[in-house]
């Protein structure tokens, strides 16, 4: 499988580093861009992307944004074209549902 991951705190570096040990292709992405991910990408043998990139992966994306005091950091752009999108913050999950 294909799979795209915006974001790579804690939750999102651990299911980059699960999903390509089950040998699925990896796409990972954050705000501050595919060069501050190159650590992790040789590490865990992930494909560091722009969120775009992420967000377009052939079979699912998953979106896990890091919260700062509280707060969320990053605001998901809706995907509507997306049939699978798996959301960390349930508020969110309303942004990304199937288009009827």
């Amino acid at each position: 499988m294909e799979i795209g991951i915006v974001g790579s705190g804690n939750i999102g570096s651990l299911l980059a580093r699960r999903f390509a040990a089950l040998k699925h292709r990896v796409f990972i992405a954050n705000s501050r861009g595919p060069g501050s991910l190159a650590a992790l990408a040789a590490e865990a043998g992930v494909t560091p992307a722009t969120v775009e990139q992420a967000a377009l992966a052939k079979d699912s994306a998953c979106v896990a944004p890091v919260r700062e005091n509280g707060r969320k950091s990053w605001r998901p752009r809706p995907a509507g074209h997306r049939e699978r999108v798996v959301v960390s913050e349930p508020e969110a999950r309303t942004q990304f549902a199937k288009p009827q």
